[in-house]
Order: C-alpha cells, then sequence, then structure tokens
C-alpha cells in the first residue's frame, strides 16, 4: 500500500508543481511557491549511487530559484550523502489511513458543500487564508481552474460563513484528503473534524480508502489519530538551510 500511496501523493503534487525526471528520481518544483516543502521535492529515490542526481537535482532547484526538499524513506546512505552536502532535517512527515469504525460527530451549525466552478474562487478564498498563502494566490488559481476536473474540493460552512476547505483526490482506490485548512477565527470549533468525516463518508460510499499526510512540526499527528487515522510510515524531508 506504501507504493500506492506514494503515487496518489505525487500525482497530486504534480498538478500544482513541474515534474522533472531524473535518472533514478523525480523533482518537483513550483518557480512560485518557493519554499512551500509539500510542493517542491525530490522523491521517488532508487539510486545505489546518490551523487550525480543530487547533483542534477539542485541545478533544477537552483535555475528555479526553488528551496530544494528532500524526501527520504529509511535510506542512511542517502542521508549521510545529504549531510555531507550541507542538508539538514527540515521535518517529518507521517502517512496515515483512516481505519474509524465510527461516525464522526460535530456541530449541526456546520455544513459541508462541493464546490462547481461558480463557487471556486470562495474556496481559494478560505484556502489563502488557512494557510497564510495570499501573495501565491495568482499561482494557487491558475493551479486550481487547471485541474478542477482532476480533484473534489469541499468546503465547510458554519450557518452561511464559509469557515473551512478540503481537497480529495483519487487514484489507485485511494482516496488522498489535502489542503485541509480552517480559518484562524473558527478554529478548535469542529471544522476539521467535519471536513474529515464528510470525505470518511465519500471514501465509504466509493470503497476507497482514506488517508492524508501530516507534519510532525505542526503537531497534528494525535489529533488525527483520535479521529480514526492510523500511521503507516514516515519519510523524512531534508533541506539546504541558505539555498
Amino acid at each position: 500500500m506504501i507504493e500506492e500511496m506514494e503515487d496518489n501523493e505525487n500525482s497530486f503534487v504534480a498538478l500544482w508543481s513541474e515534474r522533472v525526471r531524473l535518472d533514478c528520481a523525480t523533482l518537483y518544483a513550483n518557480s512560485v511557491m518557493t519554499d512551500d516543502p509539500f510542493f517542491n521535492r525530490v522523491t521517488d529515490i532508487t539510486c545505489k549511487e546518490f551523487c550525480a542526481m543530487l547533483d542534477s537535482a539542485e541545478s533544477e532547484f537552483e535555475k528555479r530559484n526553488v528551496k530544494p526538499f528532500v524526501y527520504c524513506m529509511s535510506n542512511e546512505r542517502l542521508k549521510a550523502e545529504l549531510q555531507k552536502r550541507g542538508f539538514v532535517l527540515y521535518d517529518t512527515m507521517s502517512v496515515l489511513l483512516y481505519e474509524g469504525r465510527y461516525k464522526l460527530k460535530y456541530s449541526a451549525d456546520i455544513s459541508i458543500e462541493k464546490v462547481g466552478r461558480d463557487k471556486m474562487a470562495e474556496w481559494i478564498d478560505v484556502f489563502c487564508s488557512s494557510f497564510n498563502s495570499e501573495n501565491w494566490r495568482d499561482e494557487i488559481v491558475r493551479r486550481v481552474s487547471n485541474s478542477f476536473e482532476k480533484f473534489q474540493l469541499y468546503v465547510a460552512y458554519v450557518k452561511s460563513s464559509p469557515a473551512g476547505c478540503v481537497t480529495l483526490f483519487e487514484k489507485n482506490s485511494l482516496l488522498g484528503l489535502y489542503c485541509l485548512g480552517t480559518l484562524t477565527k473558527y478554529r478548535g470549533k469542529g471544522i476539521a473534524t467535519a471536513l474529515i468525516s464528510i470525505s470518511a463518508d465519500i471514501a465509504k460510499e466509493s470503497d476507497l480508502k482514506l488517508f492524508l499526510q501530516s507534519f510532525k512540526a505542526d503537531g497534528l499527528i494525535n489529533y488525527y489519530v483520535k479521529r480514526g487515522f492510523t500511521q503507516i510510515y514516515t519519510k523524512e524531508i531534508y533541506t539546504k538551510p541558505h539555498a
């Protein structure tokens, strides 16, 4: 299942970033969202020797003026080579599978609506505010518009006010839960729980397995575990501090 989860995640990232095939890895880069660790990465690393691949990767990131991030799963030799090159551990990402047996409860004041193109701007407003990414708005508009038919967008409302958002992406009999965000003033009020609940319902109805990723630094692993997720694997993310 790990291979299928990785492919789902990378296919989603490819909707937001340029994909570059290296000799024994794949690089994704977004020259607007230059310091984002999710949309800029080297992954799918199959090398026995890493020097040539990492040379190419650093060159590709540099010419796009993008901060380099390398995703590493249980590969001590790769970690050692990265450290020789001045890379440091940036964060650890956990990949979690939904195995909840009970329907999550949330306030009756919260409703969830699937977004059509006519309300795409509303989803983008919530996303930009939730993730403090207003300076990337034009790029987000372009990416979402170009890939609109390839994923599902949902907005959570408290009464009639937009409060949160999520994106669902299907591949490999998996439903990836991405871009889960809540506006600051609605945090702690069950918005994310409601969005997870509807996502779990959609996955069940379609006979899909729901999963998501979470950075350790965000401190949300226990939050997801309490809502029915189980950690399947982790990957370490390395970067160059002054790149």
